[in-house]
């Protein structure tokens, strides 16, 4: 995939223009560093931990730099309020044999940050593009679409690629303005952990025998005795599609290794989280060999609880095969978890057109408007006049992923149809 696929979800923003900030001009700095796994490990842990501030791990980062502990491939700042931030930092170039077109080798970062009028958040919309030369004849490309609330001058994680041996990391950090550091009232922090490891059939097997209790155990058990193809973290906002690129392709136009793509939904108490995923693999060293792997996963997660997921469609039927292993964390905002409102009553709800609005299950997105691509998806009012709830001119109806509220507009047999197909499909929380 190339950045040039991931520039339509920049072109649903509306821009807004960044007012001024008293105490300094805010800006942005995106640093891209790539590390041995050994290296890189405390570096992801000081930034997602918060342990250091901000300054000193810039200096810390700058010193490994220095070191050679950590290779920097990009580094910028730009000030706010200039519109869409595009930069590209080419480091060679991969010609074609004629010699008549060449694959630009570098980073490409593409962004849209807006400030809150009160400088208490910032909204980023953030995609980055890696390639770097793998051979003569092949190269190395890492894509990121990537969405976040960012909150106080404090670095986040953009971006993880990880395999067997090394890290690449995208870091991101809005800087010099008065914000907020704790995160958005009421609105749970939703993070998934990946990871992608070669194991035998019978490890899976036994694995599969753990329970809630020893879980735990079993992954680290687990990675003990697989090899690691591919892995990354994300900070997932509610409804935002996410994607994730870790390829090698060659000059025949032969590709392997890892994309996903993901969507999730949150309970407002923080103790469900549904996950829309779907991912494939292809050995990047062998990628003339059709040997393919898909992972298709919709599924309700409790936090902190790993789960494993083998192929829904594999080429090969024996020998170690990929398994995806998923962790949800979530992390409640300091108000605490919202308070699930109880919804009316829909029988005593007035005979003609009333609005009212309804808790649902995280799960409410992916069974009403199912799990095919975000731009071949039915609307919400299409996919509920299928199921049997059909729709007055005056009628309405809308969903508020972060909240996890349903708000219908409709008549009092309306509004009760909605809630019996509710009960029908289990989607009440």
């Amino acid at each position: 995939m190339h950045w040039r696929k991931f520039v339509f979800y920049f072109s649903a923003i509306c821009v807004s223009t960044v007012l001024p900030v008293v105490g300094g001009e805010p800006q942005v700095q995106f640093w891209i560093l790539r590390a041995a796994n050994e290296t890189a490990a405390p570096l992801v842990e000081a930034v997602e931990g918060k342990k250091l501030p901000p300054a000193e791990l810039a200096s810390k980062i700058s010193a490994w730099i220095d070191q050679k502990k950590v290779r920097e491939l990009a580094r910028f700042d730009q000030i706010l309020g200039e519109g869409t931030i595009r930069r590209q930092i080419l480091t060679g170039e991969l010609p074609y044999p004629d010699g008549e077109e060449k694959i630009d080798l570098g980073v490409i970062v593409e962004a849209d940050v807006t400030l809150a009028s009160d400088s208490r958040k910032a909204d980023m919309r953030f995609v980055a593009e890696i390639s770097d030369r793998k051979s003569r004849d092949a190269y190395i490309q890492k894509t990121r679409n990537y969405a976040a609330t960012l909150f106080g001058d404090r670095w986040e994680l953009a971006g993880l690629w990880k395999d067997a041996k090394e890290s690449t990391l995208a870091l991101v950090r809005i800087h010099d303005y008065q914000a907020r550091t704790e995160g958005e009232p009421g609105v749970p922090t939703t993070a998934f952990e990946l990871e992608l490891w070669e194991v035998q059939p019978e490890d899976v097997e036994q694995f599969r025998k753990s329970t809630p209790a020893t879980r735990q155990k079993a992954v680290g058990w687990l990675r003990g005795r697989a090899k690691l193809l591919a892995a990354t973290t994300s900070q997932i906002k509610p409804g935002q599609p996410f994607s994730h690129e870790d390829a090698v392709a060659n000059l025949e136009g032969e590709r392997g290794g890892f994309t996903l793509q993901i969507e999730q939904m949150t309970s407002p108490d923080g103790e469900k989280i549904d996950l829309m995923l779907t991912a494939e693999w292809q050995d990047p060293e062998k990628p003339a060999i059709e040997e393919e792997y898909r992972f298709k996963v919709g599924e309700t997660f409790s936090p902190g609880q790993t789960e494993l997921f083998e192929p829904t469609i594999a080429s090969k039927s024996n020998g170690p095969l990929p398994v995806l292993l998923v962790t949800p964390q979530i992390t409640l905002p300091e108000a605490g978890p919202l308070k699930v409102a109880t919804p009316a009553d829909p029988a005593k709800l007035p005979e003609k057109i009333s609005r009212a609005t309804y808790q649902v299950a995280p799960k409410f997105k992916r069974v009403i408007l199912g799990f095919s691509d975000q731009n071949d998806r039915p609307g919400l009012k299409d996919a509920l006049s299928k199921r049997g709830l059909e729709f007055p001119a005056v009628a309405s109806v809308a969903l508020s992923v972060s909240s996890g509220e349903v708000i219908l507009t409709h008549t009092r047999d309306g509004h009760m149809k909605f809630v019996a197909l509710l009960k029908e499909l289990d989607l009440l929380p």
